[in-house]
């Protein structure tokens, strides 16, 4: 069965997902920001820092690397991603900072630090 222009349903049920995780992003992200302060949306983005803690701290301990921005694994010391071309090390300069407890790396818009939970300065 096809869909909008031609499309399977399968396809489309792609491109749903993918806009469910545009607007996702783009929530927790506000959330972040104290922009939005909906408690049941505070909590899931509470959950969701959670499991960054861990995603970031499993990464170091295994030494692998992703791009900040596509998720795609890193291979060795590279200054571009492979796959979308973000600049690396731009990247960490210009959206990260470091946390003042830790040390470890945040996104600068974060209000806490995905790591040891200070807040961010």
């Amino acid at each position: 069965m096809q869909g909008e222009k031609g499309k399977s349903i399968s396809q489309l049920q792609h491109e749903r997902v993918k806009k469910l995780v545009e607007i996702g992003e783009m929530t927790y992200a506000k959330i972040r920001k104290g922009e939005i302060s909906n408690p049941n949306l505070v909590e899931i983005s509470k959950d969701i820092s959670e499991l960054d803690k861990h995603i970031f701290i499993a990464s170091k301990e295994t030494k692998e690397s992703y791009c900040p921005n596509c998720n795609e694994k890193l291979v060795g010391e590279v200054k571009f991603c492979g796959k979308c071309g973000t600049n690396i090390k731009d990247y960490y300069e210009n959206k990260m900072t470091k946390c003042a407890v830790c040390g470890e790396l945040t996104p600068k818009e974060s209000k806490f630090c995905m790591v040891c939970g200070r807040k961010m300065d």
